[in-house]
């Protein structure tokens, strides 16, 4: 994992236990953000798009694989990487999370060294589909008309040419401001980029579409 850049998990539990654990295994190398049921969940990919998801499966009213399910309904989260993390323990359980779309499945009793790790796998994946996306675009600006992308510190709003030199420069901020509502000039990364033209004119693009 990047040392240098903290990724976004959004963790998925009822059980506070459980997200004491989580805080205290993670909470190092990732921001993280809590809710405490599936609904909540739902409300905060409204808001945000995190690099990977965190899911129980057994909550009170919507359970996870009911949300998994919703996730997967729309373009904008389906492919949010999700690891399930749960007590129930059976192949048949495993199967059906992994069937619905889950990258990962860890039971209980956790191990912390195979939770560190199956997570850390997640984000290099993430991140190095940045890494290689940033240089695509670069090349086949300086050869195109496609327009430069800018990346803009949520805190700040100071713009940058790439990904990691935004996210340093919002790790670099004191105790930082609420931002929910605040995105990046490229939403829901990597997934769907939005190009700012020099004209102040924005444009949604699909992330494939810019990079073949």
């Amino acid at each position: 994992m990047d040392k240098t850049i903290k990724n976004e998990i959004l963790i998925v539990d009822d059980d506070k236990a459980n997200l004491m654990y989580l805080n205290n295994l993670l909470s190092a190398e990732s921001t993280l953000h809590m809710a405490k049921d599936g609904v909540q969940a739902l409300k905060w990919v409204d808001e945000f798009i995190p690099d990977l998801i965190l899911l129980d499966i057994i909550m009170p009213g919507m359970n996870g694989y009911e949300v998994l399910t919703e996730l997967k309904k729309s373009e904008r989260t389906r492919n949010i990487p999700v690891i399930f993390m749960t007590g129930l323990n059976t192949d048949e359980d495993e199967m059906k999370g992994l069937e619905l779309g889950a990258d990962e499945y860890i039971s209980k009793p956790f191990n912390d060294a195979i939770v560190r790790l199956r997570i850390s796998n997640q984000l290099k994946i993430i991140n190095q589909m940045r890494s290689v996306f940033e240089t695509e675009i670069a090349e086949k600006s300086s050869r195109t008309n496609l327009p430069l992308i800018t990346f803009k510190c949520r805190k700040c709003k100071r713009e940058f040419n790439n990904f990691h030199e935004a996210k340093n420069c919002e790790a670099a901020h004191p105790q930082p401001v609420s931002t929910r509502n605040v995105q990046y000039t490229v939403k829901h990364w990597p997934y769907q980029v939005e190009v700012t033209f020099n004209d102040g004119t924005k444009r949604l693009y699909n992330a494939d579409s810019l990079s073949g």
